[in-house]
């Protein structure tokens, strides 16, 4: 039985990773995990895996914040993990638990250890401010050396890795993967939905997904729809964060916050995509963002900005629109297209949900097993 060290926080093993854990227990591996606390969900991935005897749980002492001391400590436990479990392959994920088990697997390569990173988007990329080349890149660069096999997830990624990265291969796959026949597969009373909602039936809903953090720029996308002056439309947001009093105030300060709907976390994010009719997407920066994933699963034509990540998902003019950042009249403009063309909505919707299934987990769960299948030299 092949022995492999997954690392990650809570939240990404919830969010993206239990399919993964599940199909290597299934294909013989046994697979010890190690996770960061970052969202306090611990205890719901031990929970997701007490009745499997081929996972156990560690948590490690690790934060978001690469600058904090308390990563030191994370970084011991790491080392101490790896050098007791024997392992045949370690597979890290996300900068700080990237960095700290990948420095903690360091002397065990020359042991035959292999080390798998999957880079769930680097933050340097095209438009990054200067800060984050000057931080964030000589780390990933350097620890490059120490990695057998580095995982991206969009072209532009792939082609940095490529060309400036040293580990032994880059394989470039098409994210993590979503489930895509269950979010085709939902269905709702649409109208009672939108009741539970506050929206009647006849109205038209543009749909955002996304922490509500700078990042994703939801001011951006409040500003075009207030621009629109559409009494008949809504803006809803699934999401929470540290913006959500700054983002009401605005909506407020525009007028429209009797038509822009702050739902917070949301765990029916198949559902508001079957009652809306427009998704929008105004982040600064992405890796692949896994929202635009399921809301073209469920067949919704989308408008979003111009970025690394996006421009691997939505082909401009056949599946939505690709806008650039801070272009306002170019975001009111789709807007407005899609609410008054439903032959045009349909066609880019029906586009969609055919493109989604580039990203189904079944695909990129059979990817990344065949990769670590050579990689553990158990390819067959």
């Amino acid at each position: 039985m092949k022995k492999l060290l997954l690392t990650c926080t809570d939240s990404m093993m919830m969010q993206f990773m239990v399919p993964h854990v599940t199909y290597l227990t299934e294909q013989g591996f046994q697979v010890d995990l190690a996770c960061s606390d970052v969202r306090n969900r611990m205890d719901e991935v031990r929970k997701t895996f007490r009745d499997n005897p081929a996972v156990t749980v560690q948590c490690v002492d690790l934060y978001r914040n690469p600058f904090k001391i308390g990563n030191l400590k994370g970084l011991g436990q790491l080392r101490k993990i790896v050098k007791k479990g024997n392992y045949d392959i370690v597979w890290t994920n996300e900068p700080v638990m990237g960095l700290m088990t990948r420095l903690a697997a360091a002397r065990n390569r020359r042991n035959g250890l292999k080390v798998m990173y999957m880079a769930h988007g680097f933050h340097f990329f095209n438009g990054a401010p200067k800060r984050n080349w000057c931080i964030y890149y000589p780390v990933e660069w350097f620890m490059s050396w120490f990695t057998d096999l580095l995982l991206v997830i969009n072209r532009e990624d792939c082609d940095c890795a490529q060309k400036r990265m040293k580990a032994k291969k880059v394989t470039y796959l098409k994210g993590i993967g979503i489930d895509t026949q269950k979010f085709r597969s939902v269905s709702i009373d649409r109208k009672k939905f939108r009741e539970s909602i506050g929206i009647p039936e006849e109205d038209f809903i543009y749909l955002s997904v996304g922490e509500l953090e700078d990042r994703k720029n939801h001011a951006f996308t409040i500003r075009a729809f207030a621009q629109m002056n559409a009494p008949d439309s809504h803006l809803i947001i699934a999401g929470t964060g540290s913006q959500e009093m700054q983002l009401k105030e605005l909506a407020s300060e525009l007028n429209v916050e009797d038509r822009v709907h702050f739902l917070g976390y949301r765990r029916d994010i198949g559902a508001l995509c079957k009652a809306s009719d427009v998704f929008v997407f105004s982040s600064r920066q992405e890796g692949l963002p896994v929202a635009v994933m399921e809301a073209m699963a469920c067949g919704l034509p989308v408008v979003a900005t111009r970025i690394r990540g996006t421009v691997d998902e939505i082909d401009d003019g056949k599946g939505g629109f690709l806008i650039e950042q801070g272009d306002t009249e170019s975001l009111v403009n789709r807007m407005k297209l899609l609410h008054e063309d439903g032959a045009l909505r349909r066609k880019l919707g029906t586009y969609n949900q055919e493109k989604a299934s580039e990203f189904d987990i079944s695909l990129i769960r059979e990817q990344l097993y065949e990769e670590i299948q050579e990689l553990t030299g158990t390819f067959a």
